[in-house]
Formats: C-alpha cells, sequence, structure tokens
C-alpha cells in the first residue's frame, strides 16, 4: 500500500504535498533581529514542475478573493493554494492579456485587478475571466502615454496612477477610460517614471531613472528633492522603490546606489550601500523591491545580494542566501518582488528560481526531516505518534518503519522490515503506534500485521493472520489500535475488519462479518459512550459500527 489509501484523504494546503512532511516539535524559534541575531528562514518553493508558466517573477500580488497571482516574464500565474493557472497573450483573442511579460500587479479600492505589462495596461474581469488593454494611441492625446507599465497606485481619494518607462506618469478616468500625462515637458525631470507612492500624510512621492519629485495634486506642483549624488558627475540616483516604515521615514530602493532613508520633516538622507568589510551592510546596490511588513519587519530585495532584512534602529542589515547544500533556503541570489499576505506570510519572487514562500508562524517549531545522516527520521511521511511511561517519542512512518526520538541527543533510532530477522517490524509502512494500560507498546503495520515491542530484548513480537488458525487476526494491514475501560484491545484492520485482541492468550476475535466491508481510508474514529466502543470506517458508505 505504502499509504495508497491515505494520500488523497489529507491535502495539504500548498501543491504536492501529502500527508504529514516530516516531524515538528513545539520550539521557541522566533524572528530575533531586534537582538541581533540572524535566524536562519526556512523557505518553501514553487516552481516550474509546481506550474508556474516561467520562473522569473517580477510581480506579486494577494487579490480580495485570497487567489495569489505571480506576474513572470511569461505570462500571468493564479495560485489557489492547489493549482496554477496561467493566462498568456493570445493573438486570436482580443480579450487575452496584452503581453505576456508581467511588469506589476495591482488591486484598487473596488476590488478591480490591473496588470501592467511590456505592452500595455490590462484590467481583469473575475465573472468573464477576460482582459481589457489599455494603450498607447498616437491619434489619441488622451490614451496612455507609453506602453511600458512600471507602476500601479491608486491613492486616497480613489485616482489611480500609471507610472511608465518612456512616458512619464499618467492619471486614469476609469468612468471615460482617459489618461491625462504629466511628462518631462510639464516639470518632471525625466519621463521614466518608474514607482509612485502615497505617505500617512498623504504626501505623494514619484520615483524617476533621475531622483525623486513631490507632487502636490491639487496645485498640479511638482517639487524636486535634493538628494545625495553617485559620485558621477552629482547625477541623482534612479529610485526603483519607494516605501515608508513605521516612523514615517521614506525608504528608496536605487538602481545603483543602495537603500536611501529619507526624513521628509528635517529633509535629511542616510545612504546604506555595500560595503565588503561589513557583513551587516546591505548587500547588493541594485534594489529591485522593499516590504515593509505588517510587525514593522524591512524586507528588501536585490539583484545578486539576495534578501536582507534591515534593522533602521542600527542600520544593520541581515542577509539571506541561496545556499545550494540546503533545499529550503533561498532558491536563487536576485530577488525581484516581494510581497506579504493576509496571513502574515511573506512571498519572495526570484530571477530563475521561481517563488519562495517563508510562513512565520512555522518557525514556532523546530523542523526533523529525513536526511543524509545515520540518525535523522527515516522517512518525512509521518503516519503515527505516541509518547510512552518513560518519555520516548514513537514515530511510525510510511515508509521508513519505526523511530524512537531520543530527546537528549535529538537523534532518530531507526526500526525497520529485516526479511531475514523475525523479529524485526512487520513492515515499514507503520500507521498506528499505542502503548496500554499494561506499558506494553504496540505497532500496528500495512502488510506487516499487529508488532509488539519488546523492552529487554528491543525487538518484536508479530502476530500475523494465519490462514488455518481462526484465532489469528483477521488482516496484516492494520490501521488503528485501541484499548477500551475494560483494558480489552481492539484492532482495526484493512480488508479483516475489527478484531478484539487478547494481550494475555495472544489470540482474537474477529468481529461478525468481518472483510465484508472495504474501507478506503486509512483513518479510523474510536469514541466510547456507556462503556461501549465505536468504530466509524471509511467503507462507501460511510458505516458506523457498535460492538455490545
Amino acid at each position: 500500500m505504502s499509504g495508497a489509501a491515505n494520500r488523497w484523504c489529507n491535502r495539504y494546503f500548498f501543491p504536492k504535498q501529502a500527508g504529514l512532511l516530516g516531524f515538528v516539535l513545539l520550539s521557541l524559534v522566533h524572528l530575533a533581529y531586534a537582538q541581533h541575531q540572524s535566524p536562519k528562514l526556512q523557505f518553501k518553493h514553487i516552481k516550474n514542475e509546481d506550474g508556474l508558466s516561467n520562473s522569473t517573477i517580477e510581480a506579486i500580488f494577494q487579490d480580495q478573493r485570497g487567489f495569489m497571482w505571480f506576474g513572470t516574464r511569461d505570462g500571468l500565474n493564479r495560485y489557489d493554494g492547489y493549482q496554477i493557472l496561467v493566462y498568456k497573450f493570445d493573438a486570436k483573442d482580443p480579450h487575452s492579456i496584452s503581453d505576456n511579460y508581467i511588469t506589476c500587479l495591482y488591486e484598487d479600492q473596488q476590488h478591480t485587478l490591473w496588470i501592467g505589462t511590456l505592452n500595455g495596461l490590462n484590467k481583469y474581469d473575475p465573472i468573464l475571466n477576460q482582459f481589457t488593454t489599455y494603450k498607447n494611441d498616437p491619434s489619441q492625446p488622451q490614451s496612455l502615454s507609453h506602453n511600458h507599465i512600471t507602476g500601479i497606485y491608486e491613492d486616497q481619494p480613489g485616482r489611480l496612477w500609471i507610472s511608465t518607462l518612456g512616458g512619464g506618469i499618467n492619471l486614469f478616468a476609469p468612468r471615460t477610460g482617459s489618461f491625462k500625462a504629466l511628462r518631462k515637458s510639464q516639470g518632471l525631470n525625466s519621463d521614466e517614471v518608474q514607482c509612485c507612492f502615497e505617505d500617512q500624510q498623504h504626501n505623494f512621492w514619484i520615483g524617476t531613472s533621475r531622483g525623486l519629485h513631490l507632487l502636490n495634486r491639487e496645485r498640479h506642483k511638482l517639487t524636486a528633492i535634493p538628494m545625495p549624488g553617485d559620485g558621477k558627475g552629482g547625477a541623482y540616483p534612479s529610485i526603483h522603490a519607494i516605501k515608508a516604515d513605521q516612523t514615517g521615514q521614506l525608504l528608496l530602493g536605487t538602481s545603483d546606489n543602495g537603500l536611501i532613508v529619507y526624513q521628509p520633516r528635517e529633509r535629511s538622507f542616510v545612504q546604506h550601500t555595500h560595503r565588503v568589510a561589513n557583513r551587516h551592510s546591505i548587500s547588493s546596490n541594485l534594489i529591485r523591491s522593499i516590504l515593509v511588513g505588517k510587525n514593522g519587519n524591512i524586507w528588501i530585495g536585490s539583484i545578486n545580494g539576495g534578501l536582507d532584512v534591515f534593522e533602521p534602529s542600527s542600520g544593520k542589515f541581515y542577509n539571506h542566501q541561496n545556499e545550494p547544500d540546503n533545499p529550503r533556503s533561498l532558491s536563487q541570489r536576485t530577488v525581484s518582488a516581494i510581497f506579504e499576505d493576509n496571513q502574515g506570510n511573506t512571498w519572495i519572487g526570484t530571477h530563475r528560481g521561481g517563488v519562495n514562500l517563508y510562513m512565520p508562524k512555522t518557525e514556532k517549531f523546530a523542523l526533523f526531516r529525513q536526511e543524509p545522516k545515520p540518525n535523522s527520521l527515516s522517512y518525512n511521511d509521518v503516519k503515527a505518534f505516541c509518547e510512552d511511561r518513560f518519555g520516548n517519542i514513537w514515530i511510525g512512518t510510511d515508509g521508513g518503519g519505526l523511530n524512537r526520538f531520543e530527546r537528549s541527543t535529538q537523534a532518530f533510532r531507526h526500526y525497520k522490515y529485516n526479511p531475514f530477522d523475525t523479529r524485526s517490524i512487520g513492515s515499514n509502512e507503520v500507521l498506528d503506534v499505542f502503548e496500554d494500560s499494561a506499558g506494553r507498546l504496540w505497532v500496528g503495520a500495512w502488510g506487516g500485521g499487529l508488532n509488539l515491542y519488546n523492552r529487554d530484548r528491543d525487538d518484536f513480537t508479530r502476530f500475523q493472520h494465519q490462514t488455518r488458525d481462526s484465532q489469528s487476526i483477521s488482516s496484516n494491514y492494520i490501521q488503528k489500535i485501541f484499548e477500551d475501560g475494560e483494558k480489552n484491545l481492539w484492532v482495526a484492520t484493512y480488508f479483516g475488519g475489527l478484531n478484539l485482541f487478547d494481550p494475555e492468550k495472544k489470540n482474537s476475535t474477529a468481529s461478525p462479518g468481518a472483510g465484508a466491508a472495504k474501507p478506503v481510508c486509512s483513518a479510523t474514529t474510536w469514541c466510547r459512550s456507556m462503556r461501549i466502543p465505536w468504530a466509524i470506517s471509511g467503507s462507501a458508505p460511510t458505516t458506523v459500527a457498535s460492538i455490545a
């Protein structure tokens, strides 16, 4: 079986994960940057083999319905936690998305999803599952000023702003479908606008390839903000991303000048650049993305620098990189998009490394997995736990036999099936582990019968079905073991029904009609009511039986 009857019964939230992956214990692991520590983050990965249309991610967003959207260089991807649906340009379909290179994603106050591409702006209709495209038309002055979209942002009054790489910034009127462009001829220092942002005081900031602007939207007045030059003739840095921290400081991610922290009230700057001799400096000067999390954590993604977590109070950066020998490290060293979902999980998009998912709530657990070392967990598909009276933790795996966790060494002792040793466990597919009131440890194995662990000899006694013995267990496919209030031991099997097993006499009595029902799910639920055990089987239709 190796779990075939059970795998489809349990589905993990993230794709291609079945059963319990590894073994977890509660611990006090938590993010502790404030204590000047650098915790090792663990990531889950979503890649091409999981359905992504392309492994280079340019944008990430979660819509009001909970769907995650990934903008890649070859298609728009919608992820529901199980499957990925891909949207691509189709020349034969006027309602398809305008281009496969997705640059940005945004949902407005009306819950309309907007998608920026290298070739136009798109509005998605979830009811019709189609797109409306807006493009530049030289013959129409009120059309989009340029087709290369770099950003989409809705300000507090509900006005939608579209920044472009070559056409300045556009104010969009959804009712009329018209655009009003603000360009270099109107006072911008460059038509290459890369981002815009509204702070808590409702100041509206515009980042261009030649620095930072403050826009007075009522007076239509632009103010260029003096900034530290990059040492090359005093040229202003190219602003690629703008965010604000919890104190109101602007965090400016530049294309070659690192991170610039701007304090609007004092009009002062602090510039953070990479310094080889300082391991707590920013890892790269080429910033691609910034996220200020709900808990105040500041995440910075850069080209070839991995992922940085910034601590403003100390000016320190804590870096996370791809580690070839660690499958749960960051998948690639260029981070192009960072997003926090409504559950507090952080999604990181990379170049050629797909999507990385960090779930901080799982950091409360220490994870034990199968690793290429002798004393790790024997197999990642865990089916059963039992803590005996001596404090030992026994873990049954569906393919790796039985494990005993040694608390003092944090190591695992393995018990596996040996065809040449009748005192070994009956099979490596362990579905249940149970200690009875007398302190006996029982192990139910798929195809291996009922196994009694002998503590003095550190081996097992097997109780298996014998065709000519009516008092032997009715099936070798054990799913559940239970002791009732009268200290009777009940054993539920697949194909053999329910057995009442006598530990003293070492024999069993099968319930009437044993083998008639064929349960299809390995979970058997027990309860006691009026001293009568009840068993619920997974047969179709579901049956409930009481044993008087």
